[in-house]
């Protein structure tokens, strides 16, 4: 109670802040406009005002897409410098005595700057806690949406269920614009594939999150920043693809952005409509009592999802600005499938043959209010944020399955229906102030609060000789309910020509679950505190050279439904438990970067696991011939790794980006050690053409690995594209390969009395050929559109 009050009162005192406390003092604006000698804009160029008496940095910022940049700062004498990879850096005098407009300003391409060293560190940059991917203008994303290019950032993978793994670290968060995702698995996957990858200005990759993140991001963050609407008045777009495997699928998408006076407008909306397929063949052993399943699935279905947001900000002052944004998300599929089991126990054959139809339908939606103000020139600020989640969901599966002896004879019959309504509510609030006191010097501090709510149900009916009835045995109501408390402090300052950053986190979590049926309550409650230091130092010729330090604390939250204990079938000899008994895990990370010629990448890192949270396959204790999936806490992980990034310009128009990551672990659990090495390798070669052609060719491969006792062969991807652009880079045609060899998934697991051995072929969310067009257009004059802030990435993911 004494953390909840702590927490609470440095929450309230910041969100009732008067704006009046930041003083604001007399300042200018200078604008003006950055284009190339070809008269096109120089988008995202660094613009900076320089005191001219000891060339220090008094005030920044970046154009726009359009060019255009504006940057207030109090009254001086400075230096105004201009400069962007690839062109010669502009530098002028400026006395700023009121608002200054210094016209159109040209930066000319340096031959020295366009050489192999610096064009290819343009594609990745390092910095002391971070990997930044840059592509704006990158032939790299024409035609594709943000998933397809997250391979694109070093030691990054997206699997097709939504699984995003940053130098084989799961849990990882992905944020937007500063903006949390608020989905996870293949939610997530239908977000990303709606976002188009040519409206991304850079990635992110962090692999060792600060204080200011969340401590559930125990795997790091991705954070992906999309360009600023620099438009006409309004702006947008409009696009469809066309993708075929086994099964068509196509989605339409359309974004709108619009700014009058001191009033912006987003809209977006976005529908996907495809069909998947998996065929899965599995072969299970129970040695106690010599039994054997060799069984088959064919699985089809149907997903149709439409998501759709709307944003409104409004600019106070200059310095201020509020908004509010509502999204919704709803996804229906259907899937069935035809199973078939044949058996032998003690040499006695028999056979089973079922048949499953599954609907899931989800609904989410979300609100998000927020306050901002800047204190200062040189960046300080603070924000408010209000989050609700309210998320809807159920699916209704029916089964039925005959059972035959070695005559051909039915013995048996298992038909039944499973119903699972849900309904998940989030309710957050947050607020953060960032202090700079120099260019060198920055705090930062902030607290939320966090209150979830989850009601969620499992109904069973049995067909009984004909007669529908109640399963009251296998049914269950669910009620779980969680509060969050946290608060932060972090400083980033330069000491003796070392770039470092210290942090502190400390959450407080309060959290029951309660199952009706079973008349059983689980109550926890722990306060935690998550440090964080980052040093960097860069050394050579033009400080080409870096080297980083990074070490962190951070927490693994199970997610929401896995307490609770209901089961959910796979098939008549498979299903997946929750675990009411789960607790979250913990992870200390060290990590040694060194970056060389501001391009050549290297990591090594380790990592301590305590309580690692692991889906295992064991055996069903209530049917001896059957297999579940359940998340444990395993004793102990300890990992090591090593990950190369390497951007390579081959020739004026041929750009390779390889990377290469290891890793060796040692895992513990319940006295049985496991020992393990996997090793990753990707490629991405990227091919510029004249008139508008580019291409790209990718690959990937997995030597394996293990989660829990499930032990992964090697896969490999292949995917390859080509773009054609035209009527000035408005209109974009893109024909796209994805998973050319027709990787499967092929799986192993082992327990003390069994043995199974899974294959997936699944096409739809991997394999596929895809043909999309994307038409921009824009009217008016040039506005730049401001985006909602978000502040309740945790507990969005875990839902």
């Amino acid at each position: 109670m004494k953390t909840r009050r702590i927490v609470l009162a440095v929450i309230a005192f910041c969100l009732l802040l008067p704006p009046v406390a930041f003083a604001q003092g007399t300042f200018y604006t200078v604008k003006g406009t950055l284009k190339d000698a070809k008269g096109q804009p120089v988008s995202f160029a660094n613009v900076l005002l320089l005191h001219k008496a000891d060339g220090s940095a008094a005030c920044g910022g970046t154009s726009g897409q359009d060019g255009v940049f504006s940057i207030k700062c109090a009254p001086g004498q400075y230096v105004l410098n201009m400069s962007f990879m690839g062109y010669k850096t502009v530098t002028k005098d400026i006395s700023l005595a009121g608002n200054t407009d210094i016209g159109v300003v040209v930066l000319e391409e340096s031959q020295e700057m366009l050489s192999d060293v610096v064009i290819t560190a343009k594609l990745t940059e390092r910095k002391a806690d971070r990997m930044v991917i840059n592509l704006a203008g990158s032939p790299l994303v024409a035609g594709k949406n943000t998933k397809d290019v997250l391979k694109y950032a070093p030691g990054v993978w997206v699997d097709s269920k939504g699984s995003i793994s940053i130098n084989g670290n799961s849990n990882v968060r992905v944020m937007i614009n500063d903006r949390d995702v608020r989905m996870n698995g293949q939610e997530l996957v239908d977000y990303l594939e709606t976002l188009k990858a040519e409206d991304i200005v850079k990635i992110e990759v962090i692999p060792t999150a600060g204080a200011e993140y969340e401590a559930d991001s125990a795997g790091g963050v991705v954070h992906i920043t999309l360009k600023k609407q620099a438009l006409e008045g309004m702006n947008g777009s409009v696009g469809v693809s066309y993708s075929q495997n086994k099964y068509w699928g196509w989605s339409p998408s359309a974004n709108l952005n619009y700014k009058k006076d001191k009033w912006s407008f987003t809209g977006r909306y976005s529908h996907n409509d495809r069909g998947s397929f998996m065929d899965t063949d599995e072969e299970t052993e129970f040695f106690s009592s010599d039994t054997k399943q060799v069984s088959g699935f064919d699985m089809k279905g149907r997903s149709k999802s439409h998501y759709g947001d709307l944003g409104i900000v409004y600019d106070i002052t200059e310095r201020s600005e509020a908004g509010v944004e509502v999204e919704y998300y709803n996804n229906h599929s259907n899937m069935s499938s035809v199973n078939n089991t044949d058996m032998t126990t003690a040499g006695i054959p028999s056979s089973v043959k079922g048949a499953m139809d599954n609907a899931e339908n989800t609904g989410n939606f979300y609100a998000t209010a927020f306050y901002k103000i800047k204190t200062d020139t040189l960046g300080s600020s603070f924000k408010a944020i209000a989050d609700y989640a309210d998320r809807k969901g159920g699916s209704y599966l029916f089964s039925d399955a005959f059972y035959y002896d070695a005559n051909g004879d039915v013995t048996g019959r298992n038909n039944y229906t499973q119903d699972l309504p849900s309904n998940t509510k989030v309710y957050t609030v947050r607020a953060d102030f960032d202090k700079k006191t120099s260019t060198a010097t920055s705090y930062s501090f902030g607290a939320k609060y966090a209150n979830s709510s989850i009601n969620s149900d499992s109904y069973y009916r049995i067909n009984d000789n004909g007669q529908w009835r109640d399963d009251d045995s296998r049914s269950n109501r669910y009620r779980y309910h969680e509060e969050v408390w946290a608060g932060y402090g972090k400083m980033n300052t330069k000491f003796w020509g070392n770039q470092i950053t210290i942090g502190l986190r400390v959450e407080g979590t309060s959290l029951s679950s309660y199952s009706l049926t079973m008349e059983r309550e689980d109550r926890q409650s722990y306060v935690d505190f998550f440090p964080s230091v980052s040093l960097m130092r860069q050394f050579g010729k033009e400080k080409a050279h870096s080297i980083a330090l990074n070490y962190s604390r951070r927490i693994s939250r199970p997610y929401y439904g896995i307490f609770n204990p209901y089961e959910i079938p796979l098939s008549e000899f498979s299903a997946v438990v929750g675990n009411p008994d789960i607790r979250p895990s913990y992870i200390n990370r060290y990590s040694v970067t060194g970056v060389f010629f501001q391009k050549y990448s290297v990591t090594a890192e380790y990592g301590h696991y305590t309580g690692l949270i692991s889906q295992i396959v064991m055996q069903s204790p209530e049917n001896p011939d059957m297999t579940v999936y359940k998340h444990v806490n395993m004793d102990s992980k300890d990992r090591f790794g090593l990950s190369i990034s390497a951007p390579v310009k081959v020739t004026k128009w041929w750009g390779l980006n390889a990377g290469l990551y290891g890793q060796y672990y040692i895992q513990d659990n319940m006295g049985v050690r496991d020992y393990q090495t996997n090793m990753s390798v990707s490629a991405q070669n990227s091919f510029t053409f004249g008139k508008g052609w580019s291409a790209d060719f990718s690959g990937y491969y997995n030597t394996g690995g293990v989660e829990g006792n499930m032990h992964v062969d090697g896969m490999l991807y292949l995917n390859a594209g080509v773009v054609k652009r035209a009527l000035d880079n408005r209109l974009t045609f893109s024909l796209n390969v994805y998973n050319i060899t027709g990787q499967k998934f092929d799986m192993y697991a082992y327990g003390d009395n069994y043995r199974k051995h899974t294959v997936n072929r699944e096409g739809g969310g991997t394999q596929n050929l895809s043909f999309s067009v994307r038409w921009n257009f824009k009217s008016g004059k040039n506005v730049k559109v401001k985006k909602v802030e978000s502040g309740s990435q945790e507990e969005r993911d875990r839902l």
